[in-house]
């Protein structure tokens, strides 16, 4: 079942990066499948399916991922990708501390990146989990 679990994660994760790339609160999405990706072009040539990892940018920076992967219901907080169920990797779970500056804006990772795996959840589930969570990663933090 596999070919069928991918087509699946494939075909909910361009639905949620187009989500992702319409809200006022997201910089920047990094999926080859959206016409803005710089090398869509080329991976519309070589590739079938655009896969089930999607990585955008928070304008509001790496606080605001945290507390957005936080607020996630349906999303596992992990540090690594690849699974059935919906995972999410926020920005303070990114090593990049021991890479080169040069080399982390090379790769395009910013204080904000957020990475997504997306699983076999309903579409509309993952849409509403995603407004909510980005709704509470752009309020303010509260102090207890």
């Amino acid at each position: 079942t596999y070919h069928l679990r991918y087509a699946a994660q494939c075909t909910t994760a361009q639905q949620v990066a187009e989500f992702l790339a319409a809200h006022a609160a997201v910089a920047r999405v990094h999926y080859p499948g959206l016409p803005s990706h710089p090398r869509h072009a080329l991976a519309r040539e070589q590739m079938r399916d655009f896969g089930a990892i999607v990585s955008f940018d928070l304008r509001a920076g790496a606080a605001a991922g945290d507390r957005f992967a936080d607020a996630l219901e349906l999303f596992s907080i992990t540090s690594s990708l690849g699974s059935t169920e919906s995972l999410v990797i926020p920005p303070g779970l990114m090593s990049t501390q021991d890479l080169p500056r040069e080399l982390v804006d090379r790769c395009g990772i910013a204080p904000g990146t957020v990475r997504l795996s997306i699983g076999l959840d309903d579409p509309a589930d993952l849409f509403h989990d995603l407004a909510l969570a980005l709704e509470v990663a752009c309020s303010e933090p509260t102090t207890r």
